[in-house]
């Protein structure tokens, strides 16, 4: 669920239905309370307000788990003890087998089998049922501290189709022989030291296809299509000043013909030049920039640069998201809701930072720069 899919009555509707958390509340209804405000929040004030009730609940935000664990024990316990006599020859294991032929006529080498896997699968189920339990209150402080990132950076969610409609005009989003599409769309606004944009950050989703052939024991070649799923990430703006280049360390796919090489081995190793004709790659890589773009693709893996012919800008990279926090910036144990909602409250009051999208947007300030000084 999310505000950007819903039409404001409906939110404010969904909101007013929710009752007030209070001490009282049970901690499964609390939880589903708080994440769907958070889904729907659409301003810092809400994320507060969620963090603030969270605080103010009085006890540490988690389930009570005991049960599970006693079940994911007793499961694994007893997989374990069957599974010894089983493998020991133990008499206890012959009187069990013998007993259930003789009462069930079940086959002793199926009993023998069968046990075992009926106490791995109780032994899955608990297992499940308490990761969903602590999964709820993860998923919860991870919306609940993404959004704040996204509210601080002026983000908000739009149609992947505003970055879809250009999938056939780059290069970079042709990856994938088999299906590819955009998901998780956000729209910004960035203020840079040499101009300001809007942009849409996005990740591409893509999918290749292999087909592998082999011969089986018949000597019969049989075909097989496997799928590789991969993910790549960045952010698209106008650049009106450059058109029909494309920089990426290999390319799988792209629609210029040109190579080019800057005279610096450096760049050469992480870097790869094409473009629609090779003066223009050559009046945008002057020493300066190459230096630049060196550092760049240091810092960024997969770095990838391309302006179409419409004069749209994409900076790509290997990571799955760019509009995430890194884990490294999620807090610690003082921050964490299960142990002290306080401390998570305040947390969610802190300056975040996206590292990667940070990294993308200052070169896609410091590319315009021979343009706008």
């Amino acid at each position: 669920m999310s505000a950007d899919t819903l039409d404001q009555t409906t939110v404010e509707q969904i909101k007013a239905s929710l009752p007030k958390v209070t001490p009282r509340l049970s901690i499964e209804k609390a939880v589903w309370i708080w994440t769907v405000k958070a889904e729907l929040a659409q301003t810092l004030d809400d994320v507060y307000e969620v963090g603030a009730s969270m605080a103010d609940y009085g006890r540490p935000i988690r389930f009570d788990t005991k049960q599970e664990t006693f079940g994911l024990w007793s499961g694994l316990f007893s997989t374990a003890t069957f599974s010894y006599f089983m493998y020991s020859g133990h008499d206890i294991y012959g009187f069990l087998t013998a007993l259930a032929e003789a009462y069930t006529g079940i086959d002793r080498q199926w009993f023998g089998w069968g046990v075992p896997a009926v106490f791995a699968l109780i032994t899955l189920f608990w297992w499940r049922r308490r990761s969903n339990k602590e999964h709820k209150i993860s998923y919860l402080a991870d919306t609940l501290a993404n959004k704040v990132a996204m509210f601080q950076y002026g983000l908000k969610e739009v149609d992947a189709a505003v970055v879809g409609r250009h999938i056939n005009a780059f290069g970079e989003l042709r990856r994938g022989n088999h299906e590819r599409y955009i998901r998780n769309a956000h729209q910004g606004r960035h203020q840079g030291r040499n101009w300001s944009f809007v942009y849409e950050a996005y990740r591409l989703h893509y999918v290749d296809e292999e087909v592998v052939r082999t011969t089986g024991p018949d000597n019969e070649e049989r075909t097989e299509r496997r799928y590789h799923h991969y993910d790549r990430s960045g952010i698209m703006l106008p650049f009106p000043w450059v058109k029909g280049i494309h920089l990426c360390k290999g390319f799988e796919t792209t629609l210029y013909p040109a190579p080019y090489t800057p005279a610096s081995m450096q760049f050469n190793n992480h870097l790869h030049c094409r473009g629609v004709d090779d003066m223009t790659l050559a009046r945008l890589l002057t020493p300066k920039m190459v230096e630049r773009l060196t550092r760049a693709a240091q810092e960024i893996p997969g770095l990838c640069i391309e302006v179409n012919q419409e004069g749209q800008m994409l900076i790509a990279c290997s990571d799955r998201e760019v509009v995430v926090l890194p884990e490294d910036t999620r807090g610690n144990k003082n921050h964490d809701p299960r142990i002290t909602p306080a401390g998570f409250n305040e947390f969610l009051h802190y300056r975040f930072t996206m590292d990667r999208l940070d990294a993308l947007l200052r070169l896609a300030d410091d590319l315009a720069a021979p343009y706008t000084r």
